[in-house]
């Protein structure tokens, strides 16, 4: 089990300071929001009319069952404070909100997770040019990347040996894994396509009644910021 105090986009940051972008870290605190139910991913089809004849799919915000009470980290509050209002957001809507507050979307990592970081000696120099993102992080950060990275290999290992087994334990691995599992994303596609195939199978299967089926994985893994990415 990997434990720390930090938040998973705060120890993502460490990392790889270097290469994690707005999209990367928008990801990573939207998906741990969801899966911690805080919010909820809703799909809406809205139906052809007049102008259009397709349907169209869109995936917004809402609060979840544990909105209510939860106390947001700094850098959760722009995600958190707009439903306060409303009672649905979209995504683009929302992370639009958040990166008009600042000159370029660098701006949120190095106020609102460089900087903490910094204070708190996980990152032991400012960076001297920080548009091409030079961090030195320290030794007590090193330290957190350590236990990170022994414990990805774990669970990329226990993981890749239920694809195809047992339900039950696959779940606990998920629900043990948490954010992290979107690590596979991009460094292990193989294992993470398998993963996304089982999570839908046992998701719609429901083995374990409405308490273990996955939604909020789903919902996750339907989160779309599809919009960062230049075409």
């Amino acid at each position: 089990m990997f434990n720390t105090d930090l938040a998973p986009v705060q120890v993502m940051f460490l990392k790889a300071p270097k290469k994690i972008g707005i999209d990367d870290v928008f990801s990573i605190i939207l998906r741990d929001l969801t899966l911690r139910r805080i919010l909820n991913v809703d799909k809406i089809n809205c139906f052809p009319n007049d102008r259009s004849r397709k349907t169209q799919k869109y995936f917004m915000l809402v609060r979840g069952e544990n909105y209510e009470g939860y106390e947001p980290k700094e850098f959760e509050k722009g995600f958190i404070l707009p439903f306060l209002e409303r009672n649905q957001v979209q995504t683009k809507t929302l992370t639009n909100f958040i990166l008009r507050k600042y000159s370029t979307p660098s701006g949120f990592i190095d106020d609102k997770i460089f900087q903490p970081l910094h204070n708190e000696h996980y990152i032991s120099s400012i960076p001297i040019v920080k548009t091409f993102g030079y961090y030195k992080v320290s030794n007590k950060g090193m330290e957190i990347v350590s236990e990170l990275n022994e414990f990805i290999a774990g669970q990329e290992e226990k993981l890749t040996g239920l694809i195809d087994g047992d339900k039950g334990e696959f779940i606990n691995a998920l629900e043990e894994t948490g954010v992290y599992i979107f690590h596979f994303e991009k460094n292990n596609p193989v294992l993470y396509k398998n993963l996304i195939s089982m999570v839908k199978r046992v998701y719609v299967g429901k083995p374990f009644g409405p308490q273990l089926d996955l939604r909020h994985f789903m919902q996750a893994i339907n989160l779309d910021l599809s919009y960062f990415v230049e075409h």
